[in-house]
């Protein structure tokens, strides 16, 4: 068995990182497999975060892949290649790669002693715009609207934060970016109830609107299967994560990000 350690870096919002965490679980291999975490965004350019799986009784062991060749391709074929920024990230900033209107987007990772790794093909998604928000304070709810496409299957995730008089609260209602994605299925224009909003503690909050590939979708989705079946002796079966790399683990997905500050009363 080996421990693949898929850090999971959310390169979401506009200040580059703002919640790194790992997710754990066991995959039956006997190779090292390249690991590749990526988003692309139109206003964030491309963002990866590159490691390799590492042995269950060896979890101490380096994970950072050595010289990689890092390339994002389109429609299949290498166009630039990433930018090291450190031993594990790699970019593309929106401002060095020129993205073509209803091109496929991938990442293709070569290292010597490893296969040769490739993402799926991914296009951008579009940035939707929160219409209102407001809070019924008799039930403390927070609720957000925003025009969706009936015609299109979408899927969104949201993040709340909280300020007052001007600084950011501890308090947070979200501990992944998107921790939760949902589809447009029973949507279509409805206004959302999003959380119980302690408003008489903080003077405003911040919407962050996240529009996402299904890919990205699919791949929490299996995520949340295997946690809940593996911590839970009354599965019998536990549900793999899934992998959209071929001859690797991980996943390269697209998003893009709205922001709606609600001032409170």
């Amino acid at each position: 068995m080996f421990k693949i350690g898929w850090i999971f870096i959310l390169l979401l919002l506009l200040n580059a990182c703002e919640l790194v965490t790992e997710i754990d679980y066991a995959e039956s291999t006997s190779t090292p497999y390249i690991v590749i975490n990526g988003f692309m965004s139109y206003e964030n350019g491309i963002n990866v975060l590159l490691s390799h799986s590492v042995s269950v009784n060896h979890q101490g062991d380096n994970d950072v892949v050595e010289n990689p060749n890092v390339c994002l391709c389109e429609n299949g074929q290498a166009i630039k290649q990433l930018i090291k920024t450190d031993a594990y990230h790699y970019e593309l900033s929106k401002d060095s790669v020129s993205f073509n209107i209803g091109a496929s987007y991938s990442i293709k990772v070569e290292a010597k002693g490893y296969e040769t790794a490739s993402t799926r093909l991914q296009e951008f998604v579009a940035k939707v715009l929160i219409d209102t928000a407001y809070i019924d304070k008799d039930s403390s709810y927070l609720y957000y609207a925003f025009h969706d496409d009936p015609n299109i299957g979408n899927y969104y995730s949201a993040k709340i934060k909280y300020y007052a008089n001007g600084s950011t609260s501890n308090y947070d209602s979200t501990q992944i970016v998107p921790n939760y994605v949902g589809s447009d299925d029973n949507y279509n224009g409805k206004v959302l109830r999003y959380t119980e909003l302690p408003y008489s503690v903080f003077d405003s909050v911040k919407i962050y609107l996240y529009s996402v590939s299904k890919d990205y979708a699919d791949f929490m989705g299996s995520y949340f299967d295997y946690e809940l079946s593996y911590a839970d002796y009354n599965y019998e079966t536990v549900y793999p994560v899934e992998s959209q790399v071929e001859y690797g683990f991980g996943f390269f997905v697209s998003y893009e990000v709205s922001q709606y500050v609600l001032k409170i009363n």
